[in-house]
């Protein structure tokens, strides 16, 4: 039957999510789960949803599902194929899930309040029963209640917030280099520009041997990454052997704070010799230029009107703006963007729960930019992306083509509050988004509900990706990240023959289908 398929689906789903949260930490393996996870932040959770999320909050909903995730713990205790941080007695298990069984049959929550009892309740059974640290209960009743509102809204614990802030920020103290695992090797994937590692000899393809005399042979990804970052102004060493060598050396880097770059041109400036630097024309002969924005951070704005600015002074024909895999982030920015292109008018409205409503006016920027213009969007185009094409399309019609695949879906704000003293922050939707003519940016979430599929923001035209074209697509990136920093040209043996641009286009078919639309609306003059 397919709602007992749903269920099992479901299960399997929930058992996952506690044993992920209780396994030892590859990175601490004596660190506690959710040590620092308090009963009066769960509560404050409560208090600011009850006033502030998007819909009356139904706090019935939110308990019995923080109760069904709990009733699946022994399960989860039980898994042997997982080395677990916390550990409970087998012979409380039974005595745990018919205390959660009568509870079901409570009166309904109704408010913040109600759920704060209830979780109370569950604390004063687990201390007679399963005997967790508190800490485990409190978090694992607290983030399965909020998935029961949306997949948007989440809590933050306190050992959490740095690897938050970083991801909305796009900032963080570190050297400044990605990384990745080759087999047991740790491998610089590409050094970023104007950072603490680009004034060293650290270079892509070196493999890390070390951090600070610890070895990255065993060390998962996540973990290398937490011991290379760090306080500002703190150093890191770093064995490596360089690509090729047989011996290694130690590279001492001084940290500072490292602004991850999101917006990308179409290759390598001056065919290679100009190292840390884009050429933002993808075809320099009919003057489009190519500008991939990976994310709004807060210096998004700042950098898409510096590079506007330079190639408008080489006289830019058309423009293509790679917003495919772009997930968002801060909204001010998605709309400083869009203000780069559209100079009055409304841009942005938000409606959310009484008078939490908001509206987004264009402000006047100097000269109106006329060129025509392509933004490629995907499935993985949400939030703050999928606004910008949206508001794009709606106040510039006649100068504007989306190509590409029907965007995300997501149409929602999100606030984030800090949750005081005791640390951590709440993530939680506000209100949802309107274009400038009215009309909604269908949430994904409500339709998938109605088994609807009309969601987010649809291409002018629309063009799938096979594939085999995705994953060539992702591998030209990454090599044309690589060779952004190298430190001699490539050779053309290298290429394959061709230049990376050359690749690109005859893989992406959405790239060159933007290409020929521009070159025709650059020739016509339409």
């Amino acid at each position: 039957e397919p709602q007992s398929y749903r269920d099992a689906v479901e299960d399997i789903k929930q058992r996952r999510a506690i044993v992920n949260a209780i396994r030892v930490n590859p990175c601490d393996e004596s660190a506690v789960p959710y040590a620092q996870v308090k009963r009066e932040t769960a509560v404050r959770v409560f208090e600011i949803l009850e006033g502030q999320y998007v819909e009356p909050t139904p706090f019935d909903d939110l308990v019995k599902a923080g109760l069904r995730r709990l009733k699946r713990l022994p399960d989860a205790l039980s898994n042997p194929t997982v080395s677990l941080a916390v550990r409970s007695d087998p012979n409380s298990f039974s005595g745990w899930t018919d205390h959660l069984n009568r509870l079901e049959t409570n009166p309904k929550a109704a408010s913040s309040a109600d759920a704060a009892a209830a979780l109370d309740t569950l604390l004063a059974i687990n201390e007679t029963t399963l005997k967790l640290p508190q800490g485990v209960i409190i978090a694992q009743f607290t983030e399965a209640a909020l998935g029961a509102l949306d997949p948007y809204t989440e809590v933050v614990w306190p050992e959490g917030v740095n690897v938050f802030e970083k991801n909305l920020t796009g900032q963080f103290g570190g050297v400044g280099i990605r990384v990745r695992k080759d087999g047991e090797h740790l491998v610089i994937v590409s050094v970023i520009p104007d950072t603490p590692a680009a004034e060293t000899t650290l270079a892509a393809d070196d493999i890390i041997l070390a951090v600070d005399g610890q070895s990255t042979q065993s060390m998962p990804t996540d973990c290398a990454v937490q011991l290379i970052s760090g306080p500002v102004g703190t150093s890191v060493s770093l064995t490596v052997r360089p690509a090729g060598a047989d011996q290694s050396q130690v590279v001492t880097v001084t940290r500072q704070k490292i602004v991850l770059p999101t917006v990308e041109g179409a290759q390598r400036a001056d065919n290679g010799n100009r190292q840390g630097h884009w050429d933002y024309f993808l075809d320099a002969k009919d003057r489009i230029g190519y500008l991939h924005l990976h994310g709004f951070t807060e210096k998004t704005a700042e950098q898409a009107k510096c590079v506007l600015e330079q190639l408008e002074q080489q006289q830019l024909g058309g423009l293509i703006v790679d917003m495919r895999g772009n997930g968002g982030g801060l909204l001010n920015e998605a709309t400083a963007f869009a203000n780069l292109f559209i100079d009055d008018g409304v841009l942005l409205s938000s409606r959310g729960r009484g008078e939490n409503n908001t509206v987004w006016q264009a402000r006047p920027n100097g000269a109106r930019r006329t060129y025509p213009m392509v933004i490629l969007i995907d499935e993985g185009s949400a939030s703050a992306s999928e606004i910008v094409a949206g508001v794009a399309a709606a106040r510039l019609p006649d100068q504007v083509t989306l190509i590409g695949r029907r965007s995300y879906g997501k149409g929602s704000v999100q606030e984030v509050v800090n949750l005081g003293p005791a640390g951590g922050r709440l993530k939680f939707t506000s209100a949802y988004y309107y274009l400038p003519d009215g009309r909604a940016v269908q949430n994904r979430y409500k339709l998938e509900a109605q088994n609807r599929t009309d969601w987010g923001i649809a291409p002018t035209i629309e063009l799938p990706l096979f594939a085999y074209e995705q994953s060539r697509i992702r591998e030209i990136q990454l090599e044309r990240r690589r060779q952004l920093m190298a430190r001699t040209p490539e050779k053309e043996s290298d290429l394959q023959t061709e230049s990376l641009t050359q690749q690109m286009l005859m893989t992406d078919a959405q790239l060159s289908a933007a290409v020929v639309l521009l070159k025709t609306r650059i020739m016509t003059g339409y």
